[in-house]
């Protein structure tokens, strides 16, 4: 998730009458190496990416998903960045505060 979406969800559950434990997440499924493709694409360095050159750990687990239906059914909230515009945010801030 992006930043901003995070801190929009904190702000959103202080302001509902929500309690107990929540979830801040998008629920979407992502592989870290997709998330690894998709930076190096729009830093036009695919060369650099050499995944599956060391073995997975064994007692890694393959997929982790949170499951935010508290935040969207009781909050009424749900992140405005998908992946792509996230990264994309993430990396022009980075570029120009390098």
């Amino acid at each position: 998730m992006y930043v901003q979406d995070v801190a929009d969800a904190f702000v959103a559950t202080l302001d509902s009458d929500i309690q107990g434990a929540i979830n801040i997440a998008s629920g979407q499924p992502i592989a870290l190496k997709t998330i690894v493709r998709k930076i190096a694409q729009i830093l036009d360095c695919n060369h650099l990416i050499q995944l599956g050159a060391l073995p997975t750990p064994p007692d890694e687990a393959p997929l982790i998903v949170s499951n935010p239906q508290r935040l969207q059914n009781e909050v009424q909230w749900t992140p405005k960045f998908n992946l792509d515009s996230g990264l994309r945010e993430t990396i022009d801030y980075w570029k120009a505060n390098r």
